[in-house]
């Protein structure tokens, strides 16, 4: 919520002469709106050899509006297989990181989140990788 100042001032002029003066000032909470986000993740090729430590990973995390708009310095954390490892986006939104890969063989769904903050909504997006021998 955002606090955000009210005055309201009332004059009453009757043949050019002022009745009433008043001003009411109040300090109320509105809501902020928020902004949709988009996040992408990908890697290619979309295959890894079994035993092969980590791939690259990248992707972009944009807010949604009538022109997308790249969000700097936002913390992505990308998940697979229980490993967990973190990127940040660049001035352009984008983000590339090396991610650990499962050692068992087959298909494999990679997430990217992003939290959100105080002016933008949280979002995922969702890769499969598949480890083959």
């Amino acid at each position: 919520m955002v606090q955000k100042p009210t005055t309201i001032g009332i004059s009453v002029i009757v043949a050019g002469i002022l009745i009433l003066s008043a001003i009411s000032s109040t300090n109320q909470a509105f809501a902020q709106a928020m902004t949709r986000t988009t996040l992408s993740i990908g890697t290619y090729p979309n295959s890894a050899r079994q035993g092969q430590p980590s791939a690259p990973f990248s992707g972009h995390l944009l807010s949604e509006g009538n022109i997308d708009k790249p969000i700097a310095a936002a913390t992505i954390t990308i998940a697979v297989a229980g490993i967990t490892t973190h990127a940040t986006t660049d001035g352009f939104g984008s983000y590339l990181v090396r991610v650990p890969l499962p050692m068992s063989l087959g298909k494999h769904t990679v997430t990217a989140r992003y939290a959100g903050d105080s002016e933008h909504e949280p979002s995922s997006g969702t890769f499969t990788i598949n480890i083959i021998a």
